[in-house]
């Protein structure tokens, strides 16, 4: 199939059984597939990630909490596979096993596709199936970022009115980045850059449980006061990655006292599945080859170097603490290691 990657969301977009390599199926879960796949869902191995992990012996410190949490507003149908005793039986967690180099990078795959927690691995081939994926094709062409520029505009802000936003398609993952250039006329061969990702809470709503909102406004404040040229990149990538969904599952279960990252691995993810893959792009399609960086964040500063951009200066962004959102500030400098000042 020429177009793999395209055909495998459209089949997740409706939440179809997948096949990979002939060995693997899996769709993504939700209250109509699991009524429209009960009979086949008997004997799967696993829903949540956090299970199959465990099952596999990976170590994930809080994944036992997890057990313990009610499965919150969640359709009956999941809730009786998740007590059914078949699935017990199945899984034994006494005995472990290592992944294996395909569940790898199907997990991983699923995992850039924003389809976790809802992950579940079929025991027997069901029959109906219509396509077939290539694990490997599949997993290539999600790792290397394949960007076009599609349009640009004026768009004069309050504090500057010397701003063009300038769009870019990601067609791999099917998403659109965006970048807002200050003082454009005014070329250095350093600007000023701020790697921004995009938060729907945090920058539009003003929610008080993180700081992205605020980074967000510093950022343009100083690009609108500064003279040089600026460069805003907003990357399409809710949640440190994971995705609108899993943040507000993640903000669920930190409600039970765990930290940002310990509730993100709960889900199966990192903490942390940014990539800045498409930041590189835009700053290739804008010829910049060193700047000025706006950030708290040293695995940016990293990447940007491994990338042959060179990182002239860092300008920390003051953290905007409140009692909502102290905590999460706290363990992004003890686990994340941003260079914050508490």
């Amino acid at each position: 199939m020429k177009n793999d990657l395209g055909r495998l969301h459209i089949e997740l977009d409706y939440g179809e059984i997948i096949n990979f390599n002939n060995n693997y199926f899996v769709f993504s879960a939700s209250e109509e597939n699991f009524q429209k796949y009960n009979r086949k869902l008997k004997g799967a191995l696993i829903t949540l990630p956090t299970l199959l992990l465990m099952h596999h012996g990976v170590n994930i410190k809080t994944s036992e909490q997890f057990l313990k949490f009610p499965i919150i507003k969640k359709p009956k149908k999941i809730n009786n596979f998740l007590e059914s005793e078949e699935l017990i039986k199945f899984i034994d967690f006494t005995k472990r096993i290592k992944l294996d180099s395909s569940e790898k990078k199907i997990i991983s795959i699923f995992k850039k596709l924003n389809f976790l927690p809802f992950l579940v691995f079929l025991k027997e081939k069901p029959s109906g199936l219509k396509f077939q994926f290539g694990i490997n094709q599949i997993k290539k062409s999600i790792t290397k970022p394949k960007l076009i520029f599609k349009d640009s505009t004026f768009l004069p802000l309050k504090k500057n009115k010397d701003v063009q936003i300038f769009l870019f398609d990601d067609l791999n993952l099917k998403k659109t980045h965006y970048a807002l250039t200050f003082n454009q006329k005014e070329i250095i061969s350093a600007p000023t850059v701020r790697i921004h990702s995009s938060c729907l809470t945090g920058d539009l709503m003003g929610s008080q449980k993180c700081d992205c909102g605020y980074q967000l406004d510093t950022a343009i404040d100083h690009m609108s006061k500064n003279k040089n040229m600026g460069i805003l990149i907003y990357l399409n990538q809710e949640g440190r990655g994971l995705g609108i969904h899993n943040k507000i599952m993640s903000y669920n279960i930190q409600e039970n006292g765990l930290d940002t990252y310990q509730a993100d691995n709960i889900l199966g993810f990192s903490g942390d599945e940014r990539d800045y893959s498409a930041a590189v792009e835009i700053l290739k399609f804008f010829k910049v080859k060193k700047l000025e960086l706006i950030t708290n964040n040293p695995e940016k500063i990293r990447y940007l170097k491994k990338n042959n951009i060179r990182v002239n200066n860092i300008i920390k962004i003051k953290a905007g603490i409140n009692s909502h959102n102290l905590k999460y500030l706290k363990t992004k400098k003890l686990i994340g290691k941003h260079l914050l000042s508490l």
